[in-house]
């Protein structure tokens, strides 16, 4: 057996076991944010339509707005249906922009700690609704963040690793870089396709950039493979 493929083995394992402690943490996380969201749209929605709105239409039409305890459950699930909708189309790179258009009023304000913050928030609604866009969406990113570290723990039970350990053997021995086609070249007897792409995810296994594609591992790596005989 390639002495590789043991160490492989080994780290897959513990990987898997980090994997469904990472999962089980989100998820358990993503219901306690989602039962809190749940509820506070609840609470928004029954002062909303049935204090205020029920006032502004009691003295236009006459007669008093209500909304239902099972109407508002609709709107509720509605909502965090959307919230999980929002949060695949959305990019956290484009929540994460709150460049601020306009400066807030006085500096002391500006230095005023937290309030000084949501006063500058206030004069930036741009900035204001991607900021509260991004909390409301941390529920449905911890749920689907679980669901993704439980799914990857299943998926490296499939790992070839003895097309792995023989490409870490292959590139332990290259001072430098060697082209994908060339590693491909080497993987006779194995899915190159498949044992390159599980290479991907491997840390201290660097697919560069160039003319060919090339790959090679970090010293790091190097070293901890090289001593494994």
């Amino acid at each position: 057996m390639n002495p590789i493929e043991p160490w492989l083995q080994r780290k897959l394992r513990l990987a898997a076991v980090q994997d469904r402690l990472v999962a089980g943490l989100a998820l358990g996380l993503g219901a306690v944010v989602l039962t809190m969201t749940f509820f506070f749209t609840y609470a928004v929605v029954w002062f909303v339509v049935n204090l205020g709105a029920s006032a502004l239409w009691q003295l236009v039409a006459s007669h008093a707005l209500h909304i239902t305890h099972r109407e508002i459950l609709v709107v509720c699930w509605v909502f965090l249906g959307l919230l999980f909708l929002g949060n695949a189309r959305t990019s956290r790179e484009y929540l994460s922009d709150l460049s601020l258009d306009q400066a807030a009023p006085p500096a002391l304000v500006w230095h005023a700690g937290v309030a000084g913050a949501l006063s500058a928030l206030a004069f930036n609604p741009d900035a204001s609704a991607k900021l509260i866009t991004d909390i409301l969406y941390t529920g449905p990113r911890l749920v689907v963040g679980g669901i993704k570290a439980w799914r990857r723990s299943f998926l490296r039970k499939q790992v070839d690793t003895a097309g792995l350990a023989q490409a870490l053997m292959i590139l332990r021995e290259s001072p430098g870089r060697v082209a994908c086609a060339d590693l491909a070249g080497q993987l006779a007897g194995f899915e190159a396709d498949t044992v390159l792409a599980q290479l991907r995810g491997m840390e201290g296994v660097m697919f560069l950039d160039v003319r060919p594609p090339a790959v090679k591992v970090s010293e790091e790596l190097r070293l901890e493979l090289l001593a494994m005989g």
